[in-house]
């Protein structure tokens, strides 16, 4: 699979940090409601399949290791918003709480997407947040990319 650096919400982030709430170090912009994605304006038409659209995922891959002196847990969401700083985000999905014994480098996860990322009239930005419980986190790193599900065909 291949990623792409717009569609990136965290590359390598350090998740190392107190039980606290971190946000991903990008966000993606779905464009203004009502209007066309910013990658598609210069185009002047909207994306389209001939085979049904695909439902997207966040994958989550740790890179890095996690490590921590206690029993920390990890959470990841999906999170929207209309502000780019992400001061009131609405969550769209949640991972399960991952125990620190699975959070090795090379683990992988993806979160299902309810709906593409404009989920309501006021989410514009689309990002990801990492909640860390249970204890500090002395070391680790997450990268965290919009794919989809499925390879499609006849794409244009």
């Amino acid at each position: 699979m291949m990623l792409d650096r717009e569609n990136t919400i965290s590359n390598k982030q350090t998740i190392a940090a107190v039980v606290s709430t971190i946000v991903g170090t990008d966000k993606i912009d779905t464009g203004l409601p009502g209007t066309l994605p910013p990658g598609f304006q210069a185009r002047g038409s909207a994306p389209h399949y001939t085979q049904g659209g695909a439902r997207m995922e966040l994958l989550c891959q740790i890179t890095t290791t996690v490590t921590s002196g206690g029993a920390a847990t990890l959470m990841v969401q999906v999170i929207a918003d209309d502000d780019v700083a992400m001061g009131s985000p609405v969550v769209l999905c949640s991972s399960a709480v991952i125990a620190l014994a699975t959070l090795v480098a090379g683990y992988q996860f993806r979160l299902e997407l309810p709906v593409f990322p404009n989920a309501g009239a006021d989410s514009r930005y689309l990002c990801a947040q990492y909640v860390i419980a249970g204890a500090t986190t002395t070391a680790g790193n997450i990268t965290t990319a919009l794919v989809c599900d499925k390879q499609l065909t006849n794409v244009r």
